[in-house]
């Protein structure tokens, strides 16, 4: 069996100051977590269909999506969304502590893309 690979391009948004939220959230990870952010990125970037368990389109929200990343009993989420063609924004990441992804995170990333798109 073949399984078909593509290249998307990951940008790390970046606010109008140079602030970059997704580089923030994951210097401060252990050094074992950021191993399994950065393998779950390398999945967005490499496979073809996203989806569970490692991704998930966010229900009720304008484009956003979220990598899952578990490292024993906690749970973090990165949020992203897609430019032109093969594109991905990551915007920002957080620890997950509630069933589902926080409102205020969801809009967070939604005001992340407005800016982003605006200024592009």
């Amino acid at each position: 069996m073949i399984t078909l690979t593509m290249e998307r391009k990951i940008k790390y948004y970046k606010n109008e100051n140079g602030r970059c939220f997704i580089d923030e959230f994951i210097s401060s990870l252990t050094p074992n977590v950021q191993e399994k952010v950065l393998w779950t990125l390398k999945l967005l970037r490499d496979i073809e269909i996203l989806k569970r368990p490692y991704f998930s389109k966010l229900q009720n929200s304008d484009g956003i999506w979220e990598a899952i990343i578990d490292s024993g009993s906690n749970t973090f989420r990165v949020l992203f969304f897609f430019d032109a063609g093969f594109i991905v924004v990551l915007t920002h990441g957080f620890t997950k502590k509630t069933q589902k992804t926080p409102p205020e995170e969801i809009k967070k990333a939604e005001a992340y893309k407005k800016d982003y798109l605006s200024r592009k």
